[in-house]
């Protein structure tokens, strides 16, 4: 955005510019104000073309340059919101999927995969391997979401808007997966521990990690 405003003011200084020259190079301006024939409009007109032709043909492709990255920047950031939907549905779906494992008892048998988390988190259940396992696998996934979202966060960032537009933007994104998985996933981090998901994650997977839900480093 800020691209194109300064392209828009550089173009209209030159025009400016270019009228200046005219009238400081010999022409007597005062007379061509109060006395303007068709002559003077044409030599002004073929001077103004012949000048500013070029400027502007420049100009003009550098708009429509604009207007197409502009275009692709857009289909772009669609195209990860889409990716970023259909990751969350399956990640939705895994937290809500019954636990049916002989190592939970029967109070917590087939309860959802969240019950669970919050149930040993509460102390209410004792931790096991296979439920560790489970949730190590389980934050592995919420590490590719998170990772995909703060790349989410860098698109929008960049893109070509107002900073008060792109900052409302983000933190109105950022709300809604904090809100929808920051619980969650730190009481799975403090149940197997920092190091077992440092070993779990890549670590621009961590990094996501970290900033998107966690709001601390491991």
């Amino acid at each position: 955005m800020r691209g194109m405003s300064f392209s828009f003011v550089a173009f209209f200084i030159y025009c400016v510019v270019a009228v200046v020259i005219y009238f400081l190079n010999g022409s007597d301006y005062l007379h061509w104000f109060l006395d303007v024939s068709n002559d003077s409009f044409a030599d002004f007109g073929t001077y103004f073309a012949g000048v500013v032709s070029p400027f502007a043909a420049i100009f003009a492709g550098f708009l429509v340059y604009k207007s197409v990255m502009l275009n692709f920047y857009q289909k772009k950031i669609e195209l990860v919101r889409e990716s970023l939907e259909r990751l969350d549905g399956t990640t939705q779906i895994a937290l809500k999927k019954p636990v049916k494992n002989k190592c939970i008892s029967e109070d917590f048998y087939g309860k959802p995969f969240v019950d669970i988390v919050y149930a040993i988190s509460n102390d209410h259940l004792p931790k096991s391997e296979a439920i560790d396992t489970a949730i190590i696998s389980m934050i592995g996934n919420m590490a590719i979401l998170a990772g995909s979202v703060r790349s989410y966060f860098k698109l929008i960032e960049n893109f070509p808007s107002g900073d008060d537009d792109v900052n409302w933007l983000r933190d109105l994104e950022h709300c809604y997966w904090v809100d929808r998985y920051s619980a969650i996933c730190n009481r799975m981090v403090s149940i197997v521990g920092d190091e077992a998901v440092k070993k779990k994650c890549r670590e621009h997977q961590l990094a996501g990690l970290e900033e998107v839900f966690l709001f601390r480093r491991l």
